[in-house]
């Protein structure tokens, strides 16, 4: 419960007067993991679903790393 309210706390704050609001932070990656996803099945010419998880994985963690990066003092 209490990270929980931590991490909404966090993404109201970041994103009070933002037209597209919370939804953009959950859109986003999941988005790129579905356009990268489906690229990667074409390009190895193998099925769609071997691949969402090690991408979602992937941008979750680069994304956990470039905003450490950002936001250390």
């Amino acid at each position: 419960y209490f990270w929980m309210h931590l991490v909404l706390s966090d993404l109201r704050a970041n994103y009070r007067r933002s037209t597209f609001g919370i939804g953009w932070s959950i859109l986003q990656p999941m988005g790129l993991t579905l356009l990268l996803s489906y690229m990667m099945s074409r390009l190895f010419q193998s099925s769609f679903t071997a691949y969402v998880s090690f991408v979602l994985s992937g941008i979750l963690g680069w994304s956990f790393i470039g905003s450490a990066c950002v936001t250390a003092p």
